[in-house]
């Protein structure tokens, strides 16, 4: 077993150790954190309005469109 302390690609190092991917991954693991435990929410109450439950699944969506935007961005900048 190990963790993933730094990516090298194309003679670029990226320490995941450093402050702004602490950030990051903080700000994602709460994203999907409340993405996931409303989708499960909207699943399990089947009374919840179909408006509401659209919503959620919007939410979950969009956090995990902006997580791999930027994702992509910090892996693909040069």
């Amino acid at each position: 077993m190990g963790k993933v302390i730094q990516i090298k690609k194309d003679q670029k190092i990226y320490k995941l150790d450093s402050m702004p991917w602490q950030i990051f991954n903080r700000i994602i693991g709460i994203a999907f954190c409340f993405a996931i435990a409303t989708r499960s929410i909207a699943h399990e109450m089947p009374f919840l309005p179909t408006p509401l439950k659209n919503i959620i699944s919007s939410v979950y969506k969009l956090f995990s469109l902006i997580s791999n935007k930027i994702l992509a961005a910090l892996l693909l900048r040069k």
